[in-house]
């Protein structure tokens, strides 16, 4: 394979259409809260791009590791595990509000996606991939705050949203262009339950590296 058409990627919980047009709709009224001045600060995450990362991967993803994340994937998580929900509680500044770096909805009722973390870390440190320092804490993203920017309020309620199905877990190829990052799912692992006509079926993973 070219060198350079090493891949960027990450192990991610796609959102539903659903939890993405709840999600839009409950961003969109935060952004009517905020003032021109905060405006200016935030870059807001498109709603395609709405996920809960689990690992990410890093650049440099040649097409042979790929293929073993794959393989490694189906052995991780074919063993069996059910849709769950989790629910959305506030959106704050992340990793802090005196480092804000990203705005993010914080999660509960987050056990059994600990768990399925737990399941893709103990995956990858078997395929040589490092295991991060900081605690996982689960969130979705959902814009990124410009060099020095600080909101007035740095954690704001989310008060209309209902829980946020977590049903497949896919590997991403992220895609890094000047309008912005963009995500394509490459490989996905849906659980037992999930219908068939709701699992997203993606490009193979070896025919999008080859393109």
């Amino acid at each position: 394979m070219n060198q350079n058409r090493q891949m960027r990627g990450f192990i991610a919980i796609p959102l539903t259409e659903a939890d993405r047009q709840q999600l839009q709709l409950a961003v969109t009224q935060i952004k009517k809260q905020l003032s021109a001045d905060e405006q200016q600060q935030v870059r807001w995450v498109p709603p395609e791009n709405y996920h809960m990362t689990l690992y990410f991967l890093g650049n440099g993803l040649s097409e042979a590791r790929i293929q073993r994340i794959q393989k490694g994937m189906k052995a991780w998580l074919q063993a069996g595990w059910t849709s769950f929900e989790v629910e959305p509680i506030r959106l704050e500044a992340f990793p802090s509000a005196q480092r804000p770096r990203h705005w993010v909805v914080r999660l509960e009722n987050v056990t059994p996606l600990q768990a399925l973390s737990q399941r893709v870390l103990k995956g990858v440190e078997a395929l040589g991939f490092p295991i991060p320092r900081q605690t996982f804490i689960p969130h979705i993203t959902v814009a990124h705050f410009k060099k020095g920017g600080l909101l007035t309020e740095a954690q704001r309620a989310i008060k209309s949203m209902s829980a946020i199905k977590v049903q497949q877990v896919c590997l991403f190829k992220s895609e890094l262009k000047p309008s912005g990052a963009v995500y394509k799912p490459l490989y996905c692992v849906p659980s037992t339950n999930l219908h068939a006509t709701d699992v997203i079926v993606p490009k193979a993973a070896v025919d999008e590296c080859k393109e």
